[in-house]
This record gives structure tokens, sequence and C-alpha cells, in this order.
């Protein structure tokens, strides 16, 4: 298994892309331990819930410290990055697991929790429904909300993920392409 197939094909698609993304199941697999092994970052969404939390814990966590003895063969586990998604504003609970997974995760070595979080708004069932980016379907505040509008939470997380890219994201507005490349184009 120190052959692993994605490992050595991710050098060629260097030279090709900027970004590759791998979107797996949650569910324990070879392929989720694959693709996490053949990555140079982790990106775990949780939710602010205590069983949620305590699954994080059972899952993703056990499945990085599983495939940690990989480092001896030369292939290094990437940096787990956790990001609390569907956040509800106004819920006193969720605030308190967002706290505890903060601090549970402050001083924990190649685990972190991002700053930015993902509220719990209409505007991302509705994009999926609609097969489209969020920052398409919401790029205003609607009035009255405390939530940010979906094109700046992206914004954040992806600036936050990639800083090296932030002048890039700002140009993104939701409404087309102005300014920058069209999704999947490479400039």
């Amino acid at each position: 298994m120190a052959d692993c197939g994605c490992a050595t094909c991710c050098p060629r698609w260097r030279t090709h892309y900027d970004l590759l993304l791998i979107d797996t199941q949650g569910a324990r697999s070879v392929l989720l331990e694959m693709a996490v092994l053949a990555s140079d970052l982790a990106l775990s969404p949780v939710t602010p819930e205590i069983l949620a939390a305590r699954e994080l814990r059972r899952g993703t966590l056990q499945l990085i410290e599983d495939i940690a003895p990989y480092r001896h063969l030369g292939i290094e586990p990437p940096p787990l990055h956790l990001l609390i998604n569907r956040v509800h504003p106004v819920s006193s609970n969720a605030r308190l697991i967002q706290q505890a997974l903060r601090q549970v995760f402050q001083e924990q070595p190649g685990v972190r929790v991002l700053d930015t979080d993902v509220p719990a708004i209409e505007a991302y069932p509705r994009a999926a429904t609609r097969g489209l980016p969020v920052h398409r379907v919401e790029y205003r505040q609607p009035a009255g909300r405390t939530a940010p509008a979906a094109l700046e939470t992206m914004r954040a997380l992806a600036g936050e993920l990639f800083p090296a890219w932030q002048e890039r994201f700002a140009l993104v507005t939701g409404r087309g392409d102005a300014g920058g490349a069209g999704h999947g184009q490479r400039t």
C-alpha cells in the first residue's frame, strides 16, 4: 500500500491543475483513506451538535490517527481543518459546542478549527436543489439577517484555506464571471 495510486498520480496532476478537490463520502473506506493520504489538506465539516462532535472523534480523528504510520513510508498525512457547518446564530447550545470544539483542538497538533463557520441559512439547500454554487444564489445579505451573505462566507472560507488566492476570491461577485476566469478555467 506504500505505492497507493492517488499519491503517485498527484505529482503529474500538479503540473496541470492549481487545485484538485477530492470529495468523498464520510463513511470509512479504503477510498477515503487513499484520498486523505493523497491530500495536502483535509477538510471535515462538523455541525455544532454534541453527537456530531462525538462522531468526529470516533470517525475522522480516528482515521487520521490510523494513517499516521504511513509517515514511515514517506507519506505524510495532511493537516486536518475542521469546518463548523450549519451554525444557528441564535442557539446558545450551538455556541457552547463551537467554543468546546475550538478549546479541545486548540492544542492538538495537525488539527485546526477554522475561524470561518457556515451559518444555517436557506441559501445552501436552495443552491443544492438548483445545482448552483451558493455564491450565485445569495450574493447579498438579506435585510434584517445577522448571518453574512453566502458569498461573503464562501470568500472568507476560501481565503482562509488558500490565503495566496485571496485577491482572486475578492473578484468573485456571484453575478457571473466578472473580473475572473469562469468555473474550471485557468488564467
